[in-house]
């Protein structure tokens, strides 16, 4: 997480101290380091200000999409589907994906540990 971060203040060409780093820290823990990594990708892509390091709601909310994400690629990996399953197109999962993110956020969890 914290090279993340680092690259993320990189990116955006700036220096952020030490207290900084512990609030983003604690604030992402929650998530699993895929999503992180994930949310960080569009993070340095979709960041738009120059010279500002990106703000932990923007942060937030991408880990937030990122982990939506997560949870409709995991029902595509899975295991036990039954005999005879085929594969969905890629563009049939990005449809799914889009309409799981856009259910999650009508209904939003209740707890941390729910995102």
């Amino acid at each position: 997480m914290l090279r993340l971060i680092l690259k993320m203040a990189d990116s955006a060409n700036v220096t952020i101290g030490d207290g900084t780093i512990k609030v983003y820290l604690q604030e992402l823990r929650g998530y699993s380091q895929r999503v992180i990594d994930r949310a960080g990708q569009r993070v340095i892509r979709e960041w738009s200000e120059p010279s500002k390091m990106p703000t932990l709601a923007f942060i937030l909310e991408r880990c937030a999409s990122a982990q939506h994400e997560q949870s409709a690629d995991d029902l595509f990996t899975r295991s036990d589907k039954p005999p005879g399953w085929e594969p969905l197109t890629p563009e049939l999962k990005a449809e799914f994906s889009a309409a799981l993110v856009k259910a999650k956020q009508k209904f939003p969890a209740t707890t941390r540990d729910e995102k």
